[in-house]
C-alpha cells in the first residue's frame, strides 16, 4: 500500500484534509488521510477544558490502495496551492524504507492519543510536579477519577496537611507510604 506525506501550513491541517477529501472524491481516487493528535485536558478556574493538539504540526499522512501517478499528484497540488506532497531527491512521492514503516504504524494506531491512564493507588508516595507545592512528596489518600483529582497528604510546617490536586500534577515515586503507629 503506497504512503504519501503532505506538508501544509501548521494551522490548516484540518482544512487541508477536508479539501483533499473533496478533491480526491471528485477525481475518483480512493485515499485515506491521517493526522496524529494528542488530547490534552487543561484545568482552569472555569473547569476542565479538553483540547486536541497536532503532534506533528504541518504534516498530513496519506495512503491509497493503488499507486498514484506523478501527474495526478501534481494535479491535486494545483487544485489548492496551500499544500504540497513531499518528495525524495529522485522526485518520487511514494514513501519507502523507514518512512514507509513509520507511515504504516501511524495508520495502525488510533488517530487521537488520549491522556495516559492513572496508575497510582491510594497509599502510594507521589511527588508534586506542578503548582505551589512542586517537589514536595506526599501520600495519596483518595483518587477521584470522575473529577480527575487526587487528595494528597503532605507535611507542611511539621503537620500533615491534605491538599487536592489534578491527577496530572502528581507523579509516582514507586515508594509505598509507611504506616505510622499511634503512641
Amino acid at each position: 500500500m503506497p504512503y504519501y506525506i503532505i506538508f501544509c501550513k501548521s494551522t490548516k491541517e484540518h482544512a487541508t484534509v477536508k479539501s483533499l477529501k473533496r478533491i480526491v472524491k471528485k477525481m475518483g481516487i480512493d485515499m485515506d488521510f491521517r493526522l496524529q493528535e494528542k488530547e490534552m485536558v487543561n484545568h482552569s478556574k472555569t473547569g476542565k477544558v479538553t483540547k486536541k493538539y497536532n503532534l506533528i504540526p504541518g504534516y498530513i499522512f496519506a495512503r491509497s490502495d493503488q499507486k498514484i501517478g506523478v501527474g495526478t499528484l501534481a494535479e491535486l497540488t494545483k487544485a489548492n496551492d496551500f499544500f504540497y506532497f513531499l518528495t525524495y531527491s529522485d522526485r518520487s512521492y511514494v514513501m519507502r524504507g523507514d518512512d514507509e514503516a513509520y507511515c504504516s504504524q501511524l495508520f495502525d494506531f488510533p488517530q487521537i492519543i488520549r491522556q495516559k491512564n492513572v496508575f497510582i493507588k491510594a497509599g502510594e508516595v507521589v511527588i508534586v510536579t506542578r503548582g505551589a507545592f512542586t517537589a514536595l512528596k506526599g501520600k495519596i489518600l483518595k483518587i477521584d477519577m470522575k473529577r480527575e483529582r487526587v487528595d494528597v497528604e503532605i507535611m507542611l510546617l511539621g503537620k500533615p496537611t491534605k491538599i487536592t490536586l489534578p491527577v496530572d500534577h502528581v507523579e509516582e515515586t514507586g515508594e509505598i507510604a509507611k504506616e505510622e503507629k499511634s503512641p
